[in-house]
């Protein structure tokens, strides 16, 4: 007790030393002398219940004949303690426990402690024993330093837990601003680390490793919110890069009018060589504010080409609202059959039927729910460059320029 109540403390700031600092509740966290003390404490606790397994007041595990019986296990600041499931055992745990706390100062925390029971334990028994030690029994799918406290005999239930680990990383992460390379970084220093000191212990069947290279596969693969860039400066015209773009490449356009400029990024570079795909596969969808340009934006209802085709002189700059008649009923029929061709006409009088009463919107050809995805887009890049041809030749050539 000397050496514990003798300790000093300095504390050096900058080139002044503060101190000494007498503690008086004892050693400190980190205190070198704290680590004796608690090994110490965790002996007094082994020959404690060393003596009571002589007397016979508790039986510990034996697992097979000629075995060791363990009566307890201990990890750092945890203990394993193990005794038959019957009452008397009960008191004898609690009565070995309470005599540990009294001599040591330390506590048992009964909330964070569980009982883990063999299989053919009687309900009745288990609810007794939980009673008097105030603890809970253990959960069947539970942990401890990061592997099943028990394992069962469905090992695909009880090592399940890995491939949910691997499922709250990657969606912890996310992929809205991740590249490749991110992505790449993440599944192999986070996603495929994740099970290996499990399988320093455990077998893992094939259904959990089937599973978590699902699961890396689709985070690899999925688009959900990967969508292009362009899609985004398209679709998100509030946000910081979509104004610092405006500003700086198309001030008095858009994104479909705009050019590669002077001086160009290499990210405004990239963005273009992928805008002829975004504009193939994006549409507006005509709402009540209709401030859409008629001749250089995407709003007719045709799959190949939804740009107007009309070159009419009063178009050019014309707004879709233009085209409206003056008491909201519809489009006027008179001017668009003035300045449009009959391809065009009728694509515009049809319409109608699909007004969204609601802001002008974006939308992706091709999907159900006119969200973009790298799926959809992959196919429209095969249409237009021949890829999903059954030609031999052309598949020849493509496999081999791929």
């Amino acid at each position: 007790m000397k050496c514990a109540k003798s300790a000093r403390y300095c504390v050096t700031h900058g080139n002044n030393e503060v101190g000494p600092i007498i503690p008086t509740r004892g050693i400190r966290q980190g205190d070198p002398l704290s680590l004796y003390l608690f090994i110490l404490c965790a002996e007094c606790f082994t020959t404690l219940l060393r003596k009571y397994e002589q007397k016979g007041w508790l039986h510990g595990c034996k697992e097979a004949n000629g075995a060791l019986r363990v009566s307890h296990m201990l990890f750092a600041d945890d203990s394993y303690l193990y005794c038959k499931a019957t009452e008397d055992e009960a008191l004898r745990i609690q009565e070995v426990l309470l005599k540990f706390e009294l001599a040591s100062g330390q506590k048992v925390n009964f909330s964070k402690s569980s009982i883990f029971f063999r299989s053919n334990t009687l309900s009745s028994m288990k609810d007794r024993i939980n009673s008097i030690l105030g603890m809970v029994t253990g959960a069947e799918g539970s942990l401890y330093l990061g592997l099943p406290s028990s394992m069962g005999r469905n090992k695909s239930v009880a090592l399940g837990f890995l491939k949910n680990k691997v499922k709250n990383r990657l969606l912890g992460y996310g992929t809205k601003f991740l590249s490749r390379v991110g992505k790449e970084i993440l599944i192999k220093t986070a996603a495929q680390a994740l099970p290996s000191y499990a399988m320093s212990v455990f077998l893992i069947p094939q259904e959990v490793t089937r599973d978590i290279e699902g699961l890396m596969s689709n985070f690899w693969w999925q688009s959900s919110s990967n969508s292009p860039k362009g899609w985004r400066l398209l679709t998100k015209p509030d946000t910081l890069v979509s104004g610092i773009f405006k500003a700086r490449y198309y001030p008095r356009g858009s994104f479909f009018t705009a050019d590669i400029g002077n001086n160009p990024s290499y990210v405004w570079r990239s963005v273009l060589e992928a805008r002829q795909l975004v504009l193939k596969g994006v549409c507006w969808t005509v709402g009540d504010d209709t401030s859409i340009s008629v001749l250089s934006e995407p709003w007719l209802p045709d799959t190949q080409n939804s740009f107007v085709s009309s070159s009419h002189p009063a178009l050019v700059g014309a707004k879709v609202c233009n085209l409206l008649a003056m008491d909201g009923s519809g489009w006027d029929e008179d001017v668009v059959a003035d300045l449009f061709e009959q391809r065009d006409q009728s694509l515009i009088l049809g319409i109608l039927g699909q007004h969204d009463h609601g802001r002008d919107k974006l939308t992706w050809i091709g999907e159900i729910f006119d969200f973009y995805t790298v799926k959809s887009a992959y196919r429209m890049a095969q249409e237009m460059n021949g890829w999903n041809t059954q030609d031999t030749s052309v598949l020849e050539a493509f496999w081999k320029k791929f």
